[in-house]
Parts: structure tokens; C-alpha cells; sequence
């Protein structure tokens, strides 16, 4: 099994990549429906891959419900639903999920999460699926603050105290996940195990697509072949890393300009 370089940083999506909670959209969607007061409303929204602040700013922007407390009205409807529900289902994770983060928890590796989650439904998920052991402390990037998830990755990175000379990677199931890695510099390695297909992935700009993480050498095998990869600078915003190669119109794509010291601060 490859060893995983010292100085890297793993920030994982949390849904549809480690864990799986059955009937979640129906879930979040009782609580888009208590907090609003009007029922359907996340039918005609697909927020798949999207995040709890995005969702919430684009119920505002539809104009469904006064934007006045929806947000704290969306959160505590959601983490009283969601905790209801765990409360009768089985242990959400994914096969492969807990072999590999035991197998990085043996390497010189900080392990975060990027996930669009409230950081309060993280926990619930992370403790429901057995793998909060793993994230302790809980360090990353959460969907409370940013809409945009490559803030929530810059987020992860900070809180896990990026450095110069560290080297970040974001493993995630969604076009998402692909994208915001790309737009601050990290290293996408892409599962296969959510809605996206692999030609979805692939077309986000994934060089590595995996079809789940069952395999762990071969997760371990995409970490260590793609850190290696010096187009991979992480920068603490979108524009200089695409400003240094010359090519901000690429959105989504790797940066193939030389290497330059790092910058996480905001």
C-alpha cells in the first residue's frame, strides 16, 4: 500500500462520499417546508451538490419566504428533523470509508471535512455513521457560512492550518467538490458514489475518478499520485490562483502555471 507524503492536508465531503443518509432531500425538505410555511418548495429546486447557505439564499431569491430569520428558521427545522430521523436509521456509512481514513490516521495527514452541512448536522452525521473518532477534533469548512464551496474549502484549509509547503486535497463525490478544489489550487480526487457520474466528474475537471472508496489502496494510490502534480498551488483566493497562470476564464480547470509559495491568509 503507498504511503501518503508528510505535510498534506484531506478535506471530505461528507454526504454520498463517507456517508449515506437514507431520505435525507425528504429531511431537509420538512424542514425547508416548516421554515417557510409553504410545502413542495424543494421540488422545484435541485440542490444536489449545493450547500445549506446556497440553498437558503436561493429560497430567498425565488421569493418563496421573507428572507427575515429564514436562515435560523431553516437551521433549527433541519437539525430537529435530521436528529428525529437518525434516531430510527441504521448506521450511514459508506463501504471503504472508515478503512481509509484509518489508513491516512497512520500517516503524517490532518484530515477535515468541506461539506456543505451545517457544522452542528457534520457532527450528527459524522457520530451517526461511527466515524467521528476519525474527526477529532472536527476541522474543515461547513455550509453555514459560505454559499460557495470553494469558501468552504478555503475554510477546511485554514481551520486545518494550511502552511507553505503543505499540500491540500478534497475528496468529494460531486461536480462541486471537482470545482472548488480547482479554484483555490487543491487536488481533486473524485467518487464516483453520489449523482455525478464519471463523465460528470471527469467534465468538472477530475483527472482521477474513482467508482467509491472500497479500495483503499487504490483511494491512497489517486492521494499520492495526484499530490505529486506541481500544477496543484492552493491559494487563499480564486483569482490570484488563476491570475498567476494567466487564464482566469478557466474556471474549473487545473492551473498549469509554476509553483509559488503558498497563502491562506484572508
Amino acid at each position: 500500500m503507498p504511503e501518503v507524503e508528510p505535510g498534506l492536508i484531506v478535506l471530505f465531503d461528507l454526504d454520498l462520499t463517507l456517508l449515506e443518509i437514507p431520505d435525507d432531500r425528504n429531511i431537509r425538505g420538512r424542514a425547508i417546508d416548516r421554515a417557510t410555511g409553504v410545502s413542495g418548495v424543494l421540488d422545484l429546486i435541485d440542490d444536489r451538490g449545493r450547500t445549506d447557505r446556497w440553498l437558503v439564499d436561493e429560497i430567498g431569491r425565488r421569493g418563496v419566504a421573507t428572507s427575515n430569520g429564514l436562515w435560523d428558521r431553516y437551521e433549527a427545522a433541519y437539525t430537529a428533523e435530521l436528529g428525529a430521523a437518525l434516531t430510527l436509521l441504521p448506521s450511514s456509512v459508506l463501504p471503504g470509508a472508515a478503512e481509509l481514513l484509518t489508513a491516512l490516521r497512520g500517516t503524517a495527514t490532518t484530515v477535515g471535512v468541506s461539506t456543505g452541512n451545517l457544522r452542528a448536522n457534520a457532527i450528527t452525521k459524522l457520530t451517526h455513521a461511527g466515524l467521528a473518532p476519525f474527526f477529532d477534533p472536527l476541522l474543515g469548512g461547513f455550509g453555514d457560512l459560505h454559499a460557495d464551496r470553494a469558501d468552504i474549502v478555503r475554510m477546511g484549509a485554514e481551520a486545518c492550518r494550511h502552511v507553505e509547503g503543505c499540500r491540500l486535497v478534497v475528496v468529494g463525490d460531486t461536480i462541486y467538490d471537482v470545482r472548488a478544489a480547482l479554484d483555490v489550487g487543491a487536488v481533486p480526487v473524485a467518487v464516483a458514489s453520489g449523482h455525478a457520474s464519471r463523465q460528470d466528474l471527469q467534465d468538472a475537471g477530475a483527472t482521477v475518478v474513482l467508482d467509491d472508496l472500497v479500495d483503499t489502496a487504490a483511494a491512497l494510490a489517486a492521494i499520492h499520485t495526484l499530490i505529486s502534480c506541481t500544477q496543484f498551488v492552493y491559494t487563499a483566493h480564486y483569482e490570484e490562483h488563476h491570475l498567476q497562470c494567466g487564464r482566469s476564464e478557466d474556471r474549473g480547470r487545473p492551473c498549469e502555471g509554476s509553483a509559488r509559495p503558498l497563502n491562506v491568509e484572508r
